[in-house]
C-alpha cells in the first residue's frame, strides 16, 4: 500500500489504486499458485488474503474516521484464499 496522505480520501484514494493494480495482477493465469519472494512459504493467494484482511482492517477504521492508529489491534494468521479469489 502507498503511504497514506493522512486524510478520509486520500487514504481511499490510496486503497482503491493499490488495490485496482493488485487485483489486476491476480486475474493472470495461475497467479495464485506463484511462490511470494519476500515472504518464504508463501503463495500468492496467501498474500492476497493477508492484504484482505489489511485492507478491511484499514476500511473500517477509515469509515469510523479514525486517523491515527488503534491502541491495539487483533492480529489474525493468514487463512489461505479460497481458490476463486480472483
Amino acid at each position: 500500500m502507498t503511504k497514506p496522505p493522512g486524510t478520509v480520501a486520500g487514504w481511499l484514494a490510496s486503497l482503491r489504486a493499490d488495490g485496482a493494480v493488485f487485483g489486476a495482477a491476480l486475474a493472470r493465469p495461475e497467479a495464485l499458485t506463484r511462490p511470494v519472494g519476500s515472504c518464504p512459504g508463501w503463495s500468492v493467494a496467501d498474500l492476497a488474503a493477508h492484504l484482505a484482511s489489511v485492507y478491511d482492517f484499514v476500511r473500517t477504521q477509515v469509515s469510523w474516521g479514525a486517523l491515527t492508529a488503534p491502541a491495539q489491534r487483533r492480529l489474525d494468521p493468514p487463512q489461505p484464499a479460497p481458490p476463486d479469489i480472483a
